[in-house]
């Protein structure tokens, strides 16, 4: 269950402080997906692409944190350094593994910067994530699940072993996504061949 700080309705553009309308203003027409956060690290606005790329609707998500968007494989450690570093630095920037309304894991580089009134105090901060070609969206959960152990260098019956399937369910998860990998971009032809490669092993 995600308990929402306020309802969304609540975050009216007057109840912001002016530095945070101006940067909606300025992120709002970006074509990397955007957000912004308040000193509490509860989601303010979101860009329509961010709409679009994590299949969720601004109502959906201002007035939750970004935890919600991020995978339970991320430490908590980092996220909470994303957030401390921001506030004290001005600025982080790094991966992290997200997931979107399925619940397909993304990979992002992500880069924030620090709000500041005029008197310095952090009233906000700024998210840009750059999508990065990790898991094609195009495979099913399980078929990700698998391709991202695969690039993690685990062997089939290991994957098998720790996702409590056979290796010849593994084998034809493999299988059925080098039948939609052909499909994708020039950005995942490095992941593509070492699919490719360890089906040919096993298959």
């Amino acid at each position: 269950m995600i308990l929402k700080k306020f309802p969304a309705t609540t975050s009216a553009r007057t109840s912001k402080p002016a530095e945070l309308v101006i940067a909606e203003s300025l992120v709002a027409a970006a074509h990397q997906p955007a957000c912004i956060t308040d000193p509490d690290n509860y989601f303010v606005y979101v860009n329509p692409a961010f709409e679009r790329f994590y299949g969720r609707s601004a109502a959906s998500i201002l007035g939750c944190t970004p935890k919600m968007l991020v995978s339970p494989q991320c430490p908590e450690a980092t996220l909470h350094e994303v957030v401390e570093t921001t506030r004290h630095a001005g600025a982080w920037c790094g991966q992290l593994e997200n997931v979107d309304q399925q619940g397909r894991e993304v990979r992002v580089e992500l880069r924030t910067r620090a709000i500041r009134d005029r008197r310095s105090r952090v009233v906000g901060m700024v998210a840009f994530a750059k999508p990065l070609s990790s898991v094609p969206s195009v495979l099913s959960a399980q078929q990700q699940q698998i391709y991202r152990r695969l690039g993690q260098g685990s062997t089939v019956k290991e994957i098998a072993a720790a996702m409590g399937l056979s290796v010849s369910t593994v084998a034809t998860q493999i299988q059925r996504s080098l039948e939609k990998l052909p499909l994708l971009r020039d950005a995942h032809d490095l992941q593509c061949h070492a699919i490719r490669t360890m089906a040919q092993q096993v298959i």
